[in-house]
Order: structure tokens, then C-alpha cells, then sequence
């Protein structure tokens, strides 16, 4: 009979066991994890999608198919002893809760069986095939197997032929794994091994898994999940629980130590892929005993089982079979030395199948010989069959670019990009180009890598194809020169008429022998040249000349390559490129010297010419850096009303960066950043007319979003090079410090508020100028107080890199302006450029930054009056709160008729805060900061009550009658009728409303202040 834990038929199953297996179930469970971590790290990226979907689909392949038939055959009532003939589509429908836990935790058993061939066959194989060969497993070769060990165990009996045998397999070293392990040896005999595996005619080459650290995760997994596996195979909460954990531990541990170990032997260094063997291997050879063997035992059983698996896995190698992760070895190898090693170690009283050690031994040989027999030639039939109907492999384009794109379409535009570029690097072919995708990283990439390559093609195809066919006749030339002094005389007459000079000479220089081709070229007699050292004719002596002479002699075992100016008979330069071959004598000596040269002074001159251009093209970034430079203002106004200042640092390679700032009229002032999307002189050069046409549209219009839809008009008019611009255009009106700005595609700046506060202007208003016609752009405005200070930047400073290509990036931005007090616009320019010149460090700058910095004074010009009222959600309270603001306003001299309207509006949203603002009726404090100044009126709401914007309602229809009205929305209408602007934000978990009266509309004169 079996040792395995037995449910006495009929019995009810206590609520701590049913507890205990479910739980264990559910460890099982975690350990697909496992496998899907372990495989993804062990294998190529482009491949992980693949892993994933197959860890993930194998389940419910293997979950429907238990449940249709596996469960049945396996634990059905029995035919024979051989399979079950009950319970297919099994219903949980009894009033006990064992059969459907008992149900759960076998199908955990069985899905970990189907996900053993997934690691094996990684790579390869088509995804259908792989689904089919999991339903086979689940459903036929898995619970046949199952049957023969392991039925009648859920009630009380062993009905199976093999477990009636007296063998015993605890928690499936065979049944589980060794039924993985010969079906992934089938499929992988069948399929074959992965492209450059196992190369012809060399030794075998490793293919690198894409993440270790991950598959040393899934392994962790799996471990957590194996105290489960084996733990739960006591299907109860009983004496035996300890020891088969702790016997579990112990043999995984000294499967890892052991393969480490062994790692040491045989490679001098702690191999990853030993310690992940070692430690799997262990485990499955301790499965198959833990419940029947000591402590010494299992760190024993775990050792070898560690052992056993590295071996293996270097006898597959040897036999070139491929296994992706080393699944065979591990779960087949060691699962049959596990199965084994219940008769070596087994306590007999424990086994309880009444058998010698030897009967015991020679039945768990039976198990594994039955098992090899069932599951490897069924798989390997079923699999040959429908290899022969239809490959069960992809096809090799498919492993070159991954199964994630071949069997699921994973693919994206940087996948496209890298795919124009290796075509391009196997080619050679420089008239491909990559697709462009506007507007985005990738296609920004593109763009350059496009331009790079069209300044390539045009440039280097003449001197490449000329040094590719050098290069060939080189190679022949020097294959054809390595024989005896026999063979040379055959070379030079085989070369006499080739464009090769042919030389041999002695150590000291003097030339014994020259072609033809040689001496016609550099037009000496013959006995002009023969018999006399090169340096008094063709080579004129050199340092050059004297170190190539010396490295050969040095070492008489090397060809040479050097290039060397040589002259003719006329005094002509030519530059010729040697290869020099050394012959030695018995005694290891240099005597003689054999030179093959060709002519490149053809190549050096278009060398000298490429060297021109660059020159040309660092005077042209010169150039283009004095226009970029000249076009900015140096000179930085000092006004009683506000500050600014701006600095623009140029890459190398000059960028279109602009600032700029002017007077539009005496009261109003025009500032702006922008960024060219090109390079060199053509960028700067467009950034010059987007500067001149901003500036002749302002002078006539305040409106921003109407200045940059004019200027957009124009940039696209015959922009041939698609050159555009991104620009964010400010004009503030300084005697109410109202900015009204427009973003056309820039990055947002910042508002750092006299408080410390932090505002993102985060509106766009627009695409790029000059790329898209016909667009009309919108506009945003803001009010500014004194001591508030704007911060406008190009994405040269949030984009620049340090040595590990890390951007500076707009939280580090962010992060500066907060914690920084901007008193002083030229103190706060420098703050960031000091910051990113600190992140960037030794990296080289790659981009334009510009930084402008504007900030608006508190001076008598602008000077105001401030007043800070507060009360609580209380309506009685907004009478004397408005009797407050009246007595301020009238000391301060603001006209009464404004000082009546403004009024109204406090109170219609002091109303509105307490009416709809707070969801419970405890106290709430609602601020109102009053600021009046000459030309200008503001009113700051500020309460703690829910997120609400109310200037977001819908307009009321005042024309409709009372009737067809929507109820609402009256009392904000006329605040929106009273005050000139209004603004709405959410900060630190208050609701913050902004109003604004411009004192300065309608012939008004504003406050006395």
C-alpha cells in the first residue's frame, strides 16, 4: 500500500485540514508566479510577452481541461487500475467540503506539470502548439499517470496498479514532475534546438537570459510556493506537517550550496545558473520523500538532487538539445533521483508498504520506468504527427525578431526605429530612412537620425566602397603571400598586371624586388630602384617609416598595416598603405621582407577634403552662434515697477533659443522664451524673423493669442525645411500687474507667488508655431502681485543629462523653486542655471537652456493697500465682514458706485462658500484678503470645503423666461458682470477663488492711494 496520506472513506474532514489544503493550494498556485518569473528572466526580451501570455493561458487551459477529463481519469473510479471511467465535468454538489478542496488542490498539481514544458520550449514554439501540448498533459498523459500512483487517495484507498505495487511518490517527484520534464525532452526532440545554439562547427554558445535577478525571484517563488506543494500533500494538519516543511528547506538549501560549490569546481566562480538548478533541483528530489526521511536524509537527497540537475544539464549540451531553462535537467533528472531515493532513504515504517529496501528500490525503478514509457512516446508521437501536418516551431525570421511581435503583435515606434536602424547596420544601406512620427520622442530621434544619415550617404559612399574593395584585395593579396619564396615568384607574376605594388626588401630597407605596377608608378628606372634602400628614392625617410621597419623586426610573427607618404621621381606626394609580411629563418630572424601597397592618396585627399568640411561647418555653428547671440537684449531695465532678467547658454551645436522683452506702450510690457526645432545657421536665422515678426505684431496688438496667429501665418509661408517653433508670449499691463500670455507648444513656467507659493501655468494654447496653418490661438491671463516673480525656461534645462544620461526634469525644477525665495530676478536666473550645471556635471550640454525671470515690485508705483478679513460658514457673519470692507474701501478712496458694486459680489460668494462649500455643519473658517491698488481692485477667497469651481457652471440663460430658466447659477453671472476677471484653483486642500476690478475702465480713476 502507499505511503501517501490517506482520507479514511466516508470520514469527515476536520475544518483546520480543509483550512490547511486550501491554504497550501493557494501556495501551489503562487508558484505559476514562479515559473513565469523564472522563465521571463532566463530568456530574451523580445520574447516576454510571449513567456507571460503562455504562463498565464496554461492555466486555463489546464484548469478546464482537468475539470472536463483529467480529474475524472485520474481520480474516477478505476478500470483495471489503469484509468478512471467517473466523474468527467465534475459537479461539487455534496454536502461535504472535501471533494471540491481535494479538487482545487490537484489541479494546482496539475497546472504546475503543463507549466514545466512552457520553460523548455521557450523561443520556439508557436503558441496554438503549445496550448495543444498543455491540453495533452492536462488531460491525458498527466491523470492517466496520476491514476497509476496516486488513485482512491482523496477516499481512503490506493486502487492504482503501481500504488497497489507498494510505490510510493509523496507529493510527485514522478507524478508531477517527471511527467513535465519527458514531455518538454519529447517536444524539444522534435522542434529542435533555438538559431546559434549549437553552431556547426564550433562549441556550443550561450544565450544570455535578459533579467537574472528576476528568474532568481522566480525561484524564490517557487521555493514559497513548494512548502505548499509538499506541505499540503499531508492533506491535513498532523504530526507530519513539520518535518516534511522542514526536510523541504533543508534539501533545497543544499541543493543550492552544492551546485554552488560545484560551480566553484568547474568554473572558478559562483555561477547564477548553477545556484538556480542547484536549488530547484533539491526541491523536486526531495518531493518525492519528505514525509518519510530524517534531517541528514534530506540535506543528503537535496545535495545530490542539486548535483544531478547541473550534471544533466551538461549531458543535454553535450547531446545538443536545447532546453531554454534548464526544465529537464531539473524537473526530470532530479525527480527521478528524488522517486529513487524513497527506497535508499525511506524509514520503512513511514513507507508502510510492507517491502525490503530492496523490493522498495526495485518498485520506485518500475514507477519511473512506467512513467518514461507512458509520457515520453505519446508526446513524441502525437507532436512528430502534427509536426509533419503543420511545423509546431516559428518560422527563423521569427526568432530573430522575437515572438512578442511574430505570435502577438507587441510591437511599438521604437521597436520600428531599432528595426530601421539593424537593417540598416546588416545592410549597409544608407538610402533607408526611418518613418517619422511628428511631435514625439522617438520622432525627434528619427528626424536627426534621418538628417545623419543623408549627410553619411552623401559623404561617405565614394570612400566606403573604395576601402570595402581595398579591403578584398588586400585579403586575397595576403592569403596568396604566405607561402614560400617558391610560391611568391607565381604571386608577382600573377600581379604583375593588377594596380598592387609588389615589394620585397631587407631589414635595412634596401629593395630587392619590385613589379612593374611599382616602378611605373612612381616613375623611377628599374635599376634606379633595385639594389638600393627605398628611403633614397620612392620613401623618403621618416619617423613613421623607421617605427614600422623596427615593429617588424620586433615581432617577426605579425603582418604590419601602416600608411606612409611616399614620392615619385617628379617630387608628386602618394600615399600608399603597406602591408608588410615578414620571412624568417631557422633561427627566428628577420631576413627579408615582403610589402604589398596600393595607392590611397585618392582617399587621403577626399579624407583632407572631409576635413575642410568640418571646418566649414564649425565656422557655419559660429556663424549661426553671433546671429543667435547678437539678436538678444543685453541691456536689463531697472524700473521702479518691476525686474526682469534672462541668459541663454548655447550648446555646441547651435539651437534656435530666443528671449526677448520690450515696451509695447508706456504701460505695457512684451517678454517671451522660444526654441527652434532646428540646429545651425538655418535655425538661427529663422529665429531671427519669428523675433522681428512678434515684435512688429506687437507693437500694434496687446492681445498675445492674436500676435503669435499672425506671426503662425507667416512662418508658414514657403517653409520648406518644416522648420517650427514653440513659444510662450507674455504681455502684463504694469500699472495692474495683469499678464495675459498664450503657449504655443512650450513648456509651462512657473508662478513662485511672493508667499512661497508654487503655480504651474500648465495651459496650452496651441501647437507649435509654423508648422500647422491656419490655427488660432487662445490665450490665459493672470494676476500678479507684488513680490510675485515669473519664471520662464526652454527644455534645454528640464531635458539636460548628467554622466548616467539621467534628465534634470521638471520635478527637480520644482522641487528648487519651492524651497527657493525669488527676491531678486538675476539671483534666481543663476539658481537654476547653477543647478542644472551641478546635475549635469561633466556630461557635455546638448541643448540650448535659456532661463528669463520677471518679477513685479512692490514701489510707490504700484504701492497698495491690504486688508485680511475672515469668519466662520455662518451666514449672520457676512453682514459685518461686508461692513469691514465698506469702512476700507471708503478710507482708501474708492468711488462709491464702485465701492457698491463690488460689494454685491462679496456677498454673493461669501453666499455661495457658505451655502455650498461644506457637506456637515461643523466650523469652517472662510479668508478674504483684500488688496486695492491704483488701478486695480482683488479679492482672494480662500475655504477649506469641497473641490468646487463655480466661474465652471453653465452661463443662465437671462433672455429665457422664468419658466424654461434653469434654476442657478444668477448670483455667479452677476459676479461675473461686476468684476473684470476671475480664477479658480485648488491648493493645499482649500478651494482659492481670485476676482479682479479694474479700476481703470470706463474713464474711472481708480483709489486715492
Amino acid at each position: 500500500m502507499s505511503g501517501i496520506p490517506l482520507i479514511a472513506q466516508g470520514s469527515t474532514v476536520p475544518s483546520a485540514d480543509l483550512l490547511w489544503v486550501l491554504t497550501a493550494a493557494v501556495l501551489v498556485f503562487l508558484m505559476q508566479a514562479g515559473f513565469l518569473a523564472l522563465e521571463a528572466g532566463l530568456t530574451r526580451t523580445k520574447n516576454n510577452v510571449n513567456v507571460a501570455i503562455k504562463n498565464l493561458a496554461d492555466f486555463g487551459v489546464a484548469t478546464f481541461m482537468f475539470w472536463l477529463f483529467g480529474f475524472a481519469i485520474m481520480f474516477g473510479g478505476t478500470f483495471g487500475g489503469w484509468f478512471g471511467t467517473s466523474g468527467f465535468a465534475r459537479s461539487f454538489d455534496e454536502a461535504e467540503a472535501w471533494p471540491a478542496v481535494f479538487f482545487i488542490f490537484q489541479l494546482m498539481f496539475c497546472a504546475t506539470a503543463v507549466t514545466i514544458v512552457s520553460g523548455a520550449v521557450a523561443e520556439r514554439l508557436r503558441f496554438g502548439a503549445y496550448l495543444g501540448m498543455a491540453a495533452l498533459v492536462a488531460g491525458v498523459t498527466y491523470p492517466i499517470f496520476g491514476h497509476w500512483a496516486w488513485a482512491g487517495i482523496d477516499v481512503g484507498e490506493s486502487i492504482g496498479w503501481l500504488a497497489e505495487l507498494g510505490f510510493i511518490d509523496f507529493a510527485g517527484s514522478t507524478v508531477v514532475h517527471s511527467v513535465g520534464g519527458w514531455t518538454g525532452l519529447a517536444i524539444l526532440v522534435v522542434i529542435g534546438a533555438r538559431i546559434g545554439r549549437f553552431p556547426k562547427d564550433g562549441p556550443p554558445r550561450s544565450i544570455q537570459g535578459s533579467n537574472l535577478p528576476l528568474a532568481t525571484l522566480g525561484v524564490i517563488l517557487l521555493w514559497v510556493g513548494w512548502l505548499g506543494f509538499n506541505g499540503g500533500s499531508t492533506l491535513g494538519v498532523s504530526a507530519d506537517l513539520g518535518r516534511v516543511i522542514a526536510n523541504t528547506v533543508l534539501a533545497g538549501t543544499t541543493g543550492l550550496l552544492a551546485a554552488m560549490l560545484l560551480g566553484y569546481r568547474l568554473s572558478g566562480r559562483p555561477e547564477i545558473g548553477y545556484v538556480i538548478n542547484g536549488t530547484l533541483g533539491g526541491l523536486v528530489a526531495i518531493t518525492a520523500n519528505a514525509f518519510a526521511v530524517t534531517p541528514i536524509s534530506a540535506a543528503v537527497i537535496g545535495a545530490i538532487g542539486g548535483l544531478v540537475a547541473v550534471f544533466a544539464a551538461i549531458l543535454l549540451e553535450r547531446l545538443r538539445i536545447d532546453d531554454a531553462v534548464g526544465a529537464v535537467p531539473v524537473h526530470l533528472a532530479a525527480g527521478i533521483w528524488g522517486t529513487q531515493a524513497v527506497g535508499i532513504f525511506g524509514d520503512h515504517e513511514l513507507l508502510g508498504t510492507g517491502l525490503s529496501r530492496i523490493e522498495q528500490v526495485g518498485v520506485q525503478a518500475l514507477g519511473i520506468a512506467a512513467c518514461a514509457a507512458l509520457v515520453f512516446p505519446t508526446t513524441y508521437l502525437i507532436a512528430h504527427a502534427a509536426n509533419r501536418i503543420r511545423p509546431l516551431r516559428v518560422p527563423p525570421e521569427a526568432e530573430h525578431i522575437g515572438l512578442n511581435v511574430y505570435e502577438h503583435g507587441a510591437t511599438s515606434e521604437l521597436y520600428d526605429f531599432v528595426q530601421v536602424i539593424d537593417t540598416q547596420a546588416r545592410t549597409g544601406d544608407l538610402s533607408l530612412r526611418a518613418q517619422v512620427e511628428p511631435f514625439t520622442e522617438v520622432g525627434q530621434i528619427a528626424t536627426g537620425y534621418n538628417t545623419l544619415i543623408d549627410s553619411l550617404e552623401e559623404t561617405e559612399a565614394q570612400v566606403r566602397d573604395y576601402q570595402d574593395h581595398l579591403e578584398e584585395i588586400v585579403d586575397s593579396q595576403t592569403e596568396a603571400l604566405r607561402s614560400t619564396n617558391a610560391k611568391l615568384g607565381l604571386a608577382l607574376e600573377q600581379l604583375e598586371s593588377t594596380e598592387t605594388i609588389i615589394e620585397r626588401w631587407t631589414v635595412d630597407g634596401v629593395v630587392l624586388e619590385m613589379n612593374q605596377f611599382g616602378i611605373d608608378l612612381f616613375g623611377f628606372a628599374a635599376e634606379e630602384v633595385i639594389g638600393r634602400p627605398g628611403s633614397e628614392t620612392f620613401r623618403p625617410w621618416s619617423d613613421a617609416w623607421e617605427a614600422a621597419r623596427r615593429q617588424l623586426i620586433a615581432n617577426p610573427h605579425e603582418s604590419l598595416v601602416c600608411e606612409l607618404e611616399c614620392r615619385k621621381l617628379d617630387g608628386t606626394p602618394v600615399w600608399v598603405a603597406w602591408r608588410d609580411r615578414p620571412i624568417v629563418d631557422e633561427n627566428n630572424n628577420v631576413t627579408e621582407v615582403i610589402s604589398i601597397g596600393f595607392d590611397i592618396t585618392e582617399r587621403r585627399e577626399m579624407e583632407m577634403q572631409l576635413a575642410k568640411a568640418k571646418d566649414r561647418m564649425e565656422s557655419e555653428l559660429n556663424i549661426g552662434r553671433d546671429i543667435q547671440m547678437s539678436m538678444l537684449p543685453l541691456d536689463f531695465p531697472e524700473r521702479p515697477e518691476f525686474s526682469i532678467y534672462a541668459t541663454l547658454e548655447p550648446a555646441r551645436e547651435v539651437g534656435g533659443d530666443f528671449y526677448d522683452f520690450f515696451f509695447i506702450d508706456e504701460h505695457h510690457l512684451c517678454f517671451c522664451v522660444g526654441d527652434v526645432s532646428d540646429k545651425g545657421v538655418a535655425a538661427a536665422l529663422f529665429m531671427a524673423v519669428t523675433k522681428t515678426l512678434i515684435k512688429s505684431y506687437a507693437s500694434s496688438d496687446t492681445s498675445p493669442a492674436s500676435i503669435l496667429t499672425a506671426v503662425n501665418v507667416d512662418l508658414n509661408v514657403n517653409n520648406d525645411t518644416s522648420m517650427f517653433v514653440t513659444i510662450f508670449l507674455c504681455i502684463i499691463d504694469l500699472r495692474s500687474g495683469r499678464v495675459v500670455y498664450t503657449n504655443a507648444g512650450h513648456n509651462p513656467p512657473y508662478i513662485v507667488e511672493g508667499g512661497g507659493e508654487l503655480i504651474t501655468l500648465d495651459e496650452r494654447h496651441g501647437p507649435v508655431t509654423g508648422a500647422i496653418e491656419g490655427i488660432a490661438y487662445r490665450e490665459g491671463s493672470r494676476q500678479l502681485s507684488a513680490g510675485d516673480c515669473m519664471i520662464l525656461f526652454t527644455d534645454g534645462v528640464t531635458e539636460a543629462m548628467d554622466p548616467a544620461e539621467q534628465l534634470y526634469s521638471e520635478e527637480r525644477l520644482e522641487s528648487l523653486l519651492k524651497r527657493s525665495r525669488m527676491v531678486d530676478t538675476e539671483e534666481a536666473v543663476e539658481l537654476v542655471f547653477d543647478a542644472v550645471a551641478e546635475h549635469r556635471s561633466t556630461a557635455e550640454q546638448s541643448d540650448d537652456i535659456t532661463v528669463l525671470a520677471f518679477s513685479l515690485k512692490g514701489t510707490e508705483a504700484v504701492q497698495s493697500h491690504r486688508i485680511a478679513l475672515a469668519m466662520n460658514n455662518n451666514i449672520d457673519e457676512i453682514e459685518s465682514v461686508a461692513a469691514e470692507f465698506e469702512a476700507f474701501a471708503e478710507l482708501h478712496g474708492l468711488e462709491e458706485a464702485v465701492r457698491r458694486s463690488v460689494l454685491l459680489a462679496l456677498d454673493e460668494l461669501l453666499n455661495n462658500i457658505v451655502s455650498y462649500a461644506y457637506e456637515s455643519d461643523g466650523d469652517h473658517q472662510i479668508e478674504v484678503d483684500v488688496e486695492l491698488a491704483p488701478h486695480r481692485l482683488v479679492m482672494t477667497f480662500s475655504d477649506d470645503g469641497v473641490p468646487f469651481n463655480p466661474f465652471g457652471m453653465e452661463r443662465p440663460d437671462i433672455h429665457a423666461s422664468i419658466e424654461e430658466r434653469r434654476i442657478g447659477g444668477l448670483g455667479i453671472h452677476l459676479v461675473r458682470t461686476i468684476m473684470d476677471e476671475f480664477d479658480y484653483s485648488r491648493r493645499a486642500g482649500r478651494n482659492v477663488v481670485t476676482v479682479m476690478k479694474d479700476l481703470t475702465a470706463d474713464g474711472s480713476e481708480g483709489a486715492d492711494v
